[in-house]
């Protein structure tokens, strides 16, 4: 229908645009005579009117067709989302609109039957909700909830069986649960009550427990556990009993031992003493009270002794306190009295000994440091000196009293970097001499080169640049203005270049617009107007290509608007079949039929809707019979899960009555897994696992009665194992009380007797061996002390006699017999530090004689550098050099001889470096001419060789290539339009190439489309499926034909050997879903 209205449209433009030619026609022959002047302009206003009309018309019926697609696009919107009263409200205006179009009435049908599907989908969907409700609730065992909503589903849909057999089976389990629930309040009962009386038992509540089991025996009279509890609940209270007896004479004991123990610790010796005595009469047979009263008595001995020892001590420390202040105050004649009085109330210590050295050391010291002031007052005043002249200038006089104060302190670096600065300001003021001189220089040459360059004389004005920064190279100035002159000098080639780029540019734009490439002509005109914008020329070309491009763009709008009418109705009828395959997909059956059906009206002569609504139908049929069977196995299968579930539940309580407690909890878990969110099976297991506690707790606490005889044994060896260690190791009373504790744990045990026995025979024998030891080893340390002072004394007799490697060894010898002694460690660096003394006095005779050598080698260094650098021609350096050499050493003539050379020598080198800076210059333009020329860049090479005739007027060589450059260029912009020519004509031939191969590849699309065509296919391929595989090596092309009703249908499968897979359905890709749906019934 649209293409039609489109179709008659056109026709009315083409129609008016001949009556418009025919009517100009016409006014052109009228008007060769004046007779009839008036009536041609009556018959142009009629014809006019007429046309303003028609077009009035044609412009009506757009807008309402403009306003019909929009009411069209909002309203499949709608219809798309579900709204249906808007869907509605716009449908009925496209009637409204026109009502000869049956698009509407098709699309309002359509919206009834979605909102009946809807209607019927929602009572489905609540219905099922309501039953997956009383399903959870039935799992859940809460019956009478479930049987409520099983009965609501029913009221809903009566005929329909899953909700009847719902509530059948909720009815059962609840019968059963009831049994279950009698059953499980007896065993909680009696569970509780046996819980109650384990922790009463745990927490030796004996009678309470007891109480508790009987109550228990009379809830299950036939249970044996109860009963056993009972025996075993009497036999603990009569053991705790025993216990509690024992216990009260250990803690009684324990109490006087810790209190005596306190007493100990305080050094309450007496107290102590008495509190042992009495815990031994708490326990007769214990050895431990008997060993403290004879450890107390010991103790309270030896603090008397201490005590008159401490005073003793008190009295050496105040003289050493005293000695070490007189030390402290540098008296140390003073404190050398007060060391040798506290040596005489010790006379082992080594520290007054030692004291009594370092002060006599230190007294000696104190002469060398004011010897050492004297040689720094010196060295101070040299320096002070120095730093006069230095701040005055008077640099050779400040270096030679530098040298003074390095030769007084060697080790001072200060003097050195201060000759070193001396000698660097010498330097630069020298240099700022030779600076202002080539200042007043380079003034001079920047003067006379300024004046050139006011005068546009270019050349001249550079070389004087140039030379300028020769003398002063750090200066930007001269290289700004030779920059400045370069682009004076440039600025005339560039106009000419720039004529020459314009011509160019036109005759590149006219082979464009000779070829009807107005655009390319245009873009070129407009570059070439940046160059000359003013030209006529140009201006003309540009008109002209405007004039072109307009004409070419309105052919090809009205070209792409034909095509676009064109391709509307097969697009909006590929949008419809897309929507319906999506929609069948995703079996949304009503919108597939709405959309193949709207397709097939949309364009009656396709097949393809009209078979996919047959599919449709048959798929619809399909998956109803398919939810059917798939509710009655689902209830049937419930039904036959509840049987299992509740037999299961049986099975598990039977086990538990014969106290199968694993195959009850087997029986629960399959239970469970057929109904995860049932309660009963959970709660079943919890009470078999409390069963299976129970029972071990009751094995627990048999073998702990086993292990605590094990481990009173145990504790047993144990303690009697410690006591043998401790016997070993000579800790007597340790082991004798160790076995009385053994013997306490098992009091009738024969081994025990003889051990304390024999310990208390070793700890008899020890003693009188300690005895022994003891005097043995005060005589060592006699003999010990007296080797100690021999050694000291031939130390110091060494020393005195400056042998200094005797001296050390005599004193390490007496520091391995007392390590912990000051003495032997202070003399030792006493000797290092005389050794270091006399070695430094060495050192200072040997620094006088190497600063002489030093001065005459820095001197040497000097004039080699300076050679140096007069061979490398470093002027500068070399000077500055040779004069340090000669203030080093004003005897010797040949630095100042060099320094004399280096101004002839400087004077001619500068004199060749201004011939080789022009010779440079010129070689430079002529390299850069030759390597433009090498280029092809002519323009360039010609610039190039004029700036070398600058440097080198009238030269040959430049003259000659300045000539052959420009030759050159002339014969090359003649070649340049020449090839624009035959490129010219070569893109022509390119373009005409281009559309003869886009026809080529047009007409193989067309036939490609034809080839896949239902009705070519239906020609070529023989009636029914036909199939062939080819293996193409890096791929495998399926291609099935299926021929059916006059129709053909071209399906290929390609499969790549990394697993990916394409789908294509008479040429056009689809998904796998498609492929399969069209192959599988032909395979299968």
């Amino acid at each position: 229908m649209i293409k039609r209205e489109i179709n008659s449209i056109i026709y009315k433009v083409l129609l008016r645009s001949f009556f418009l030619l025919s009517l100009t026609f016409s006014v052109i022959l009228l008007s060769n005579s004046g007779t009839y002047a008036q009536s041609e302009e009556e018959l142009l206003e009629s014809i006019g009117d007429e046309l303003e009309a028609e077009e009035e018309k044609e412009k009506k019926l757009k807008e309402k067709e403009e306003k019909y697609e929009d009411l069209k696009s909002d309203a499949d919107k709608a219809l798309d989302k579900e709204k249906f009263d808007e869907a509605t409200n716009l449908y009925k205006q496209m009637q409204e609109l026109f009502p000869d179009r049956d698009y509407a009435n098709r699309q309002l049908r359509l919206v009834e039957q979605k909102k009946e599907q809807l209607r019927l989908a929602k009572l489905d969907e609540q219905y099922n909700e309501i039953v997956a409700e009383a399903d959870k609730l039935r799992d859940k065992e809460k019956w009478d909830e479930a049987i409520s909503k099983y009965q609501e589903a029913i009221k809903l849909k009566p005929d329909d069986s899953s909700a009847k057999s719902g509530l059948e089976q909720a009815k059962k389990a609840k019968e059963a649960a009831a049994e279950r629930k009698r059953k499980e309040a007896l065993n909680e009962k009696y569970n509780n009550i046996i819980q109650e009386a384990n922790d009463l038992l745990s927490n030796s509540q004996w009678d309470q427990a007891i109480s508790k089991y009987q109550e228990a025996s009379k809830v299950k009279p036939g249970e044996q556990l109860p009963k056993d509890k009972i025996a075993e609940a009497e036999k603990l209270k009569k053991e705790e009993a025993e216990r509690k007896k024992q216990q009260a004479i250990n803690e009684k004991f324990d109490k006087i031992i810790g209190e005596a123990n306190d007493f100990l610790s305080n050094k309450q010796w007496d107290k102590a003493i008495s509190k042992y005595q009495e815990a031994s009469k708490v326990k007769p047979d214990e050895q431990l009270p008997k060993d403290k009263i004879a450890e107390a008595e010991k103790l309270k001995k030896e603090q008397a002794e201490r005590e008159k020892q401490q005073a003793l001590t008190e009295k050496y420390n105040k003289i050493i306190q005293e000695a070490d202040k007189l030390l402290g105050n540098k008296m140390w004649d003073e404190a050398v009295a007060k060391y040798e009085e506290a040596a005489e109330v010790k006379p082992d210590e080594d520290y007054p000994n030692s004291q009594i050295q370092k002060a006599k050391n230190l007294k000696q010291e104190e002469k060398e440091k004011e010897k050492q002031a004297e040689i720094d007052a010196q060295y101070q005043k040299a320096v002070k000196e120095a730093d006069r002249l230095m701040g005055e200038e008077q640099y050779k006089k400040a270096i030679s009293k530098y040298e003074e104060a390095k030769a007084i302190k060697e080790s001072e670096s200060y003097p050195d970097e201060q000759i070193t600065k001396a000698n660097e300001a010498i330097a630069a003021k020298e240099k700022a001499a030779e600076q202002a001189a080539k200042q007043e220089e380079y003034d001079g040459l920047i003067k006379q080169a300024d004046e050139l360059m006011s005068a546009e004389k270019w050349q001249d004005a550079i070389a004087k640049y140039k030379e300028a920064g020769s003398v002063l190279p750090d200066k930007d100035y001269p290289n700004q203005q030779i920059t400045k002159a370069n682009e004076a000098i440039a600025a005339d080639q560039k106009q000419e270049e720039k004529k020459a780029q314009f011509d160019q540019m036109l005759t590149d734009a006219q082979a464009k617009i000779d070829n009807e490439e107005w655009q390319s002509a245009l873009d070129k005109l407009n570059e070439a107007g940046s160059l000359f914008p003013e030209s006529e020329r140009l201006k003309n070309m540009k008109s002209q290509a405007e004039s072109g491009l307009k004409k070419q763009q309105e052919l090809e709008k009205q070209k792409a608007k034909e095509e676009r009418q064109q391709a509307a109705l097969e697009n909006q009828y590929n949008e419809l079949i897309e929507k319906g395959d999506k929609a069948l997909d995703e079996k949304d059956w009503a919108n597939a039929s709405a959309n193949y059906k709207q397709a097939a009206d949309l364009l009656p002569e396709k097949e393809y809707p009209k078979n996919q609504l047959q599919k449709v139908e048959e798929l619809k049929k399909e998956e109803a019979a398919k939810k059917q069977a798939a509710k009655e196995e689902a209830e049937k299968q419930a039904a036959e899960l509840e049987d299992r579930y509740n037999g299961l539940l049986t099975e598990g309580e039977n086990a538990m009555e014969r106290k199968e407690w694993e195959a009850a909890k087997s029986y629960f878990k399959q239970a469970a897994e057929l109904k995860p969110s049932a309660e009963v099976p959970t709660k079943k297991i919890e009470e078999v696992n409390n069963k299976i506690k129970m029972a071990e707790a009751e094995a627990e606490r048999q073998a702990e009665k086993e292990k605590e005889k094990e481990e009173l044994k145990q504790q047993f060896d144990d303690i009697i194992s410690q006591g043998d260690e401790a016997l070993e190791n000579g800790e007597f009373s340790q082991s004798i009380g160790l076995y009385n504790k053994a013997d306490n744990l098992m009091p009738d045990n024969d081994v025990v007797a003889g051990k304390i026995e024999s310990a208390k025979q070793a700890m008899k024998e020890a003693e009188e061996a300690a005895k022994q030891r003891k005097k043995e080893e005060e005589k060592r340390l006699e003999e010990r002390d007296q080797e100690f002072s021999s050694l000291m004394i031939k130390g110091e007799q060494a020393i005195l006699d400056k042998d200094w490697t005797q001296a050390k060894s005599f004193f390490r010898q007496a520091q391995s017999l007392k390590p912990a002694s000051s003495g032997p460690k202070e003399r030792i660096a006493e000797v290092e530090r005389m050794i270091e003394m006399e070695e430094a006095e060495k050192r200072k005779q040997q620094a006088e004689q190497r600063q002489k050598e030093k001065r005459k080698e820095k001197y040497n260094a000097l004039v080699q550098q300076a050679d140096e650098a007069l061979q490398n021609e470093n002027w500068a350096t070399a000077k500055s050099l040779y004069k340090q050499a000669v203030d080093m050493n004003n005897e010797d003539n040949y630095p100042q001889n060099q320094l004399d050379k280096i101004d002839d020598l400087k004077r001619e080198a500068e004199k060749r470096a201004a011939e080789q800076a022009k010779d440079d210059k010129y070689s430079n333009f002529i390299s850069k001419g030759n390597e433009a020329m090498q280029s092809e860049k002519y323009g360039v090479a010609v610039s190039n060789y004029q700036q070398a005739l600058s440097v080198k007027a009238n030269d040959p060589v430049a003259q000659e290539k300045l000539a052959t450059a420009r030759a050159k260029r002339d014969q090359a912009a003649e070649d340049a339009k020449k090839r624009a020519a035959e490129k010219q004509k070569e893109e022509l031939a390119r373009k005409k190439a281009e559309r003869e191969k886009q026809e080529k590849e047009r007409e193989a699309r067309l036939q490609r489309i034809k080839e896949n065509s239902p009705e070519y296919l239906a020609e070529n391929y023989p009636s029914g499926y036909s199939h062939e595989t080819i293996d193409q090596g890096y791929r495998q092309v399926e291609k099935s034909v299926i021929v059916e009703d006059g129709k053909g249908r071209k399906l290929i499968r390609l499969v790549y050997p990394w697993g990916q897979e394409f789908y294509y359905l008479n040429g056009k890709r689809v998904n796998g879903d498609v492929y399969n749906q069209n192959v599988r019934p032909y395979v299968d």
